[in-house]
């Protein structure tokens, strides 16, 4: 028997290469069913570029008259590993290949770096057939939840995915995947309910990841299951326990509103009833009383804006407004408290009249909430200034204090509810957390824009962009929020100065 009678007896690719040109002499079976009939007495230059690995190993092994082994050398949709021996009886190569069983050297890869150790479950599809190509042992006892037929490994592989998976099909996952795999782009699905066999109810995401071959084509994907089940359950005796907060806090402050308002009214009447009849001791006594019941309906009042904000009952309430004037004169009533901590205001603005549509209100408790923190965070000596400008369809109004500042890592939760940036531990600096964030909400309402300029130990500013609504007819502007009612308003936002 000669050598070219075993060579074609070989379970592998087997060939005879001549020359420097690597002219293909003789090649077995197996050798010409892989390259084709055609590549006899021809260079395998002609399938292979000089610059591939294949072809330098084969000049190379030629050159210097050595053997060489290269593995996992992609042909086609197979893999191989060839020893390349050279032959001393003349300049000819034989050279010998083997299938890689395990598939392309990155699958190979996969299987034994993730498949086998990732801990959660996974499978990897074929594509675009569908089938499963290889699952590890997590996606095997998910599977079995699913279906407790199914035994082991082997009764999945190559099988449809929706004949194990119906949910893959009903959920339009199967749909999803075959966009991937024209786009490349991975994908994570929304949570989804998925119905055990025990009659448990799981949440879950599918996390999708296309896969190329050697030749740049999606011939396989990832597909990560990720168990939402726990998380979803903890959100949702959160949101649970955050509703009963929000309920008991919401009846609290009803009941507690009532009674104060009531507290504050007979002080007022006593005061005007009585008005000779007051010592100083007691004046005193009842401004005590006074300030700290303002103290709790400002925060009452905060609380119960915030939830109506925060469930959507508050909207915007436009009137034909002069901005100017309505901020001149929220900014003079708070002047007495302002000189009371040796701060000073100055208001500026580059329009003498600005006519607009505004909800007054809500302007007046932005205004307020944001003069009250700089004042009092504005050390005595410092300044206040408060400025209106329009720029084309934008109105701005600006209250920027020499104060303390906020710490630049801070300045991203000033308007998180119950954050107390400047809490230090001092009286002066007491609040409840609730202000700012009443505030962006009051701004968002408005369809407008609020902005923090800070720097510790400088100041801050703060900035509120609103659209410029003209008014149909101009109109002269509303006097009669210059009233006790605004001055009741005054002080009870800045009942803590």
């Amino acid at each position: 028997m000669d050598k070219k009678s075993i060579m074609d007896d070989m379970p592998y690719l087997m060939a005879i290469i001549s020359g420097t040109e690597l002219k293909v002499d003789y090649a077995n079976e197996y050798f010409l069913k892989t390259f084709g009939n055609v590549i006899l007495n021809k260079s395998l230059f002609s399938n292979f570029p000089e610059n591939h690995v294949f072809s330098w190993s084969l000049k190379e092994a030629l050159r210097r008259k050595v053997n060489i082994s290269i593995e996992e050398i992609s042909i086609g949709q197979d893999t191989f590993n060839f020893n390349i021996n050279y032959c001393t009886e003349g300049n000819i190569l034989l050279v010998c290949g083997e299938r890689c069983v395990t598939g392309t050297p990155y699958e190979q890869r996969i299987i034994n770096e993730i498949i086998n150790k990732i801990d959660m479950p996974l499978a990897i599809i074929n594509y675009p057939e569908m089938t499963y190509y290889m699952v590890n042992d997590k996606n095997l006892k998910f599977i079995q939840q699913i279906n407790p037929t199914i035994k082991n490994i082997e009764e999945i592989i190559n099988v449809k995915i929706k004949n194990i998976k119906p949910f893959f099909e009903t959920q339009g996952i199967e749909e999803i995947v075959k966009q991937l795999g024209e786009s490349g782009a991975c994908y994570t699905t929304d949570a989804f309910r998925l119905g055990l066999y025990n009659g448990e109810i799981r949440h879950i995401k599918l996390s999708i990841v296309p896969i190329m071959n050697s030749s740049g084509e999606i011939n396989k994907m990832f597909c990560y299951t990720l168990d939402m089940t726990n998380e979803i359950q903890s959100n949702l005796i959160m949101e649970e326990n955050n509703r009963m907060k929000e309920e008991l806090m919401s009846t609290l402050s009803h009941e507690l509103r009532t009674p104060l308002t009531v507290i504050l009214s007979s002080i007022q009447l006593t005061e005007n009833l009585y008005e000779k009849d007051i010592t100083e001791n007691v004046q005193k006594s009842l401004g005590i009383i006074k300030q700290n019941s303002r103290k709790i309906l400002k925060l009452v009042n905060n609380f119960l804006e915030l939830g109506k904000a925060e469930a959507g009952f508050l909207s915007p309430n436009y009137t034909p407004m002069d901005l100017v004037f309505l901020c001149e004169s929220v900014v003079s009533s708070i002047i007495p408290f302002a000189e009371s901590k040796g701060v000073k205001l100055i208001f500026d603005t580059t329009e003498e009249e600005l006519f607009t549509l505004l909800d007054v209100n809500k302007i007046e408790r932005v205004l307020l909430n944001l003069m009250s923190n700089a004042i009092k965070f504005t050390p005595s000596g410092g300044e206040i200034l408060i400025r209106i400008e329009k720029e084309e369809d934008v109105i701005s109004m600006a209250v920027r204090d020499s104060g303390i500042g906020i710490p630049k890592d801070k300045m991203k939760y000033i308007f998180d509810r119950y954050v107390m940036i400047n809490k230090r531990g001092n009286a002066k600096y007491e609040g409840t957390g609730l202000g700012l964030s009443l505030v962006k909400k009051l701004v968002d309402i408005m369809e407008g824009n609020i902005e923090v300029i800070s720097m510790e130990g400088m100041g801050t500013e703060f900035i509120i962009s609103l659209p410029y609504r003209l008014p149909k007819e101009k109109e002269l502007p509303y006097l009669g929020f210059i009233s006790d009612e605004l001055q009741t308003v005054v002080d009870i936002e800045l009942s803590d100065i």
